[in-house]
């Protein structure tokens, strides 16, 4: 009869054990909204805020935790199945919260500041990209639209129309730009009209001279760098494997090499 009773025990008391294992530890036992509290995730991370709010079903609560962790703002919220523990901690005096809004208030202004200087540095960088490309579109457009490009782009369209009207090679240039403008003062000759246009634009002239050559230079430096650029490529390309096989060396058969044969003649004999 005692046994029978153990054995009823046993299995009254199983239920109630297989529940208590089934149902999970709550975690957020002790939280209640404005509670201060401490929570790590399964991975390690750590984070302190105050309870907004806590499910019903108890399964996810949500943290303020813009007081008490750098670079962080606003609200968290953490499921249970990913915590590793949650401990309640206690209520921040005044002084530890003054404290801790004077940081956070450091923070904010110090995080204001780097990011109003990275949007000044892109807002220059875009300016700077924005000019070169409005002068290098200017300089490409000068000699087709001069109006469009600008007084300096219409003065270069200007010049490079005078120095193919009056090349170098010609004798136009500096000294007889000097020597027109002394020539009918000294000797009383009238400029011809080619000349007069020549001394009218002699500045344009000039300037677009000094731009031709610059720009002949360019083309020269341009030329030498890819020349060897393409003679390195060639230095450091690795010559070709040969492919085939090479061809076997020819070998003379023993059996077949002979020794020449040479005739022994005769001591020659004068006849007496």
């Amino acid at each position: 009869m005692r046994r029978m009773l153990g054995v009823l025990s046993v299995l009254l008391l199983l239920p109630a054990s297989a529940r208590a294992q089934a149902e999970p530890r709550d975690l957020f036992q002790g939280l209640n909204k404005g509670t201060r509290c401490e929570v790590e995730t399964k991975e390690g991370a750590v984070f302190r805020g105050f309870v907004l709010y806590i499910d019903p079903s108890r399964r996810r609560v949500k943290l303020d935790v813009s007081l008490e962790n750098h670079l962080l703002e606003g609200a968290m919220t953490f499921d249970r199945v990913n915590l590793k523990r949650v401990t309640p901690m206690r209520s921040l005096t005044e002084e530890e919260r003054h404290h801790l809004l004077d940081e956070r208030e450091v923070r904010q202004k110090a995080v204001a500041a780097e990011l109003d200087r990275i949007e000044k540095e892109r807002a220059a960088a875009a300016a700077a990209e924005k000019k070169a490309a409005e002068e290098a579109q200017a300089a490409d457009t000068a000699e087709e639209d001069p109006e469009a490009g600008g007084p300096e782009a219409a003065q270069l369209k200007s010049g490079l129309d005078l120095l193919k009207k009056f090349p170098p090679k010609e004798g136009w240039g500096e000294e007889r730009y000097q020597w027109l403008q002394i020539k009918s003062p000294t000797i009383g000759a009238v400029l011809t009209p080619e000349e007069e246009e020549f001394v009218n634009g002699y500045e344009s002239w000039k300037k677009a001279l000094a731009f031709g050559e610059e720009e002949a230079k360019k083309a020269a430096d341009d030329a030498k760098k890819k020349a060897e650029g393409e003679a390195n490529q060639k230095l450091e390309t690795p010559a070709p494997e040969p492919t085939g096989k090479p061809a076997p060396e020819k070998q003379v058969s023993s059996s077949r090499f002979q020794v020449p044969r040479f005739r022994t003649h005769h001591a020659f004999r004068p006849r007496i």
